[in-house]
C-alpha cells in the first residue's frame, strides 16, 4: 500500500479530528502539510506541540497560494456546515483528491450537489466511514464465516449519548456495508438533544431509537439516550447464534447452537449450545482512519460519496419519521430537509 508521505496535504480544520489527522500524517513521515485553522488557541497548539511553521498555517483556504500539483490531497476535518463551500473552493484550486469527514452534508440535496460537482470537476472524493477496516469488524466477519452462523437476522446497537448523526451514522453505514443492501424504510423515535453539542452551540443532534429494514428483510435497531452516560454494544443475531460486541472494551461473546442441532426448527431456541469469549485490541479512530486514507490513495475499497449518502439518508429519514410519527420510505424523502449536523 502506498505511503502517505509520497503526497502533499492541505488539512482544513484543526479540532479533535484534525489533530488525529495531523498525528497519523506525522507518524507516517509526512512533512509537507498546510493547515487551515482560525482559532488562536489551536494555532498556538500547532506551533508548540506539532512544530508546524507559521508560514504553513492559514486562517482561510483563500489565503493559500500554490501551483497545482497532482499529488495534493485535501483533508476536510471542518464541520458539516461548511463542507460544500470548501469543496467548491478546492475545485476552483484544481484539487482533485479530497478526503472528507462525515456526515458529508446537512441535507440529501447538499450531498447530491457535492456528488454532481465532483463528477463535473473530475474530483476523487472519499468520506471517512472507517469502521469496516477495524480489528473488531474483521474478527467478527471471520467468526461468522468460520462458525457457519448463517444469515444475519438483525443488527442492534445500544448505547449512551452518541448522537445519531455524530456516531450513530457510523453503525448505520456498518450495517449497510455488512449486508451489502440499502435500508429501504425506517421508523424513528428521536428527540433533539438538550445538552449543548460537543462541537459547539451552533450544532444539533438527536438520540432515541430507530428501526430500519433493508431489501433482504434484515433489521437494524439503534437505541441511544441523551440521559445515558456509558457504553456502546452491538448485538448481531444470526440464524444459528448471537454475537455481542462490547465496542469500548473490545470483548466479543458468541453463543450458538451446537453443530448437530443446526437444522432444528427455530422455535427450539434453547437447544444445547457453545459459548466463546474473545478479548481483542480495538482499533482506534486514528488507526482505521489511516487505513481508509491509504485505501483512498490506492483507489482500492475506499468509501465513496455514493456509499456515504445512504447512511445520511437514513439519519435524515429517521428524524423526519420521528416528527411525523410514522414509518418513512427512504426513496420518498424530502431531499431539501436540512439539519444542523456537525
Amino acid at each position: 500500500m502506498h505511503s502517505l508521505k509520497n503526497f502533499k496535504y492541505i488539512l482544513i480544520g484543526f479540532g479533535k479530528m484534525g489533530e488525529r489527522y495531523l498525528n497519523l500524517l506525522s507518524k507516517d513521515g509526512v512533512k509537507d502539510i498546510l493547515v487551515i485553522e482560525k482559532k488562536k488557541e489551536r494555532i498556538d497548539l500547532l506551533k508548540s506541540k506539532f512544530n508546524i511553521s507559521p508560514n504553513k498555517i492559514f486562517k482561510k483556504l483563500d489565503h493559500i497560494s500554490f501551483q497545482y500539483d497532482k499529488k495534493i490531497i485535501a483533508i476536510i476535518a471542518a464541520t458539516a456546515d461548511n463542507r460544500i463551500n470548501l469543496i467548491k473552493k478546492l475545485s476552483n484550486l484544481k484539487i482533485k483528491y479530497i478526503f472528507c469527514e462525515k456526515p458529508v452534508a446537512r441535507s440529501i440535496k447538499e450531498a447530491l450537489d457535492i456528488k454532481k460537482l465532483c463528477k463535473n470537476k473530475k474530483i476523487n472524493l472519499s468520506i471517512n466511514h472507517p469502521w469496516r477496516f477495524s480489528n473488531q469488524t474483521n474478527k467478527i466477519n471471520k467468526l461468522v464465516k468460520n462458525k457457519n452462523m448463517g444469515k444475519l437476522i438483525s443488527y442492534n446497537f445500544t448505547g449512551a449519548n452518541v448522537g445519531i448523526a455524530m456516531v450513530g451514522i457510523h453503525f448505520i453505514e456498518a450495517f449497510i456495508n455488512l449486508t451489502k443492501s440499502k435500508i429501504i424504510k425506517i421508523y424513528g423515535n428521536l428527540k433533539k438533544n438538550k445538552f449543548i453539542n460537543a462541537r459547539g452551540k451552533n450544532f444539533e443532534d438527536y438520540n432515541g431509537y430507530i428501526l430500519g429494514e433493508n431489501n433482504k428483510k434484515q433489521i437494524i435497531i439503534i437505541n441511544t439516550s441523551e440521559l445515558a452516560g456509558y457504553g456502546c454494544f452491538i448485538i448481531y443475531t444470526y440464524q444459528n447464534g448471537i454475537i455481542v460486541q462490547d465496542f469500548i472494551e473490545g470483548k466479543i461473546s458468541i453463543s450458538m447452537r451446537k453443530k448437530i442441532y443446526k437444522n432444528q426448527p427455530t422455535y427450539k431456541y434453547a437447544l444445547p449450545h457453545n459459548n466463546f469469549q474473545i478479548q481483542l485490541k480495538n482499533s482506534d479512530v486514528e488507526e482505521i482512519t489511516k487505513i481508509a486514507l491509504k485505501k483512498f490513495i490506492t483507489k482500492k475499497n475506499f468509501i465513496t460519496i455514493e456509499e456515504a449518502l445512504e447512511p445520511l439518508k437514513v439519519v435524515i429519514c429517521s428524524i423526519q419519521s420521528s416528527k411525523l410519527q410514522k414509518e418513512i420510505k427512504i426513496n420518498k424523502t424530502n431531499k431539501n430537509l436540512k439539519y444542523k449536523f456537525a
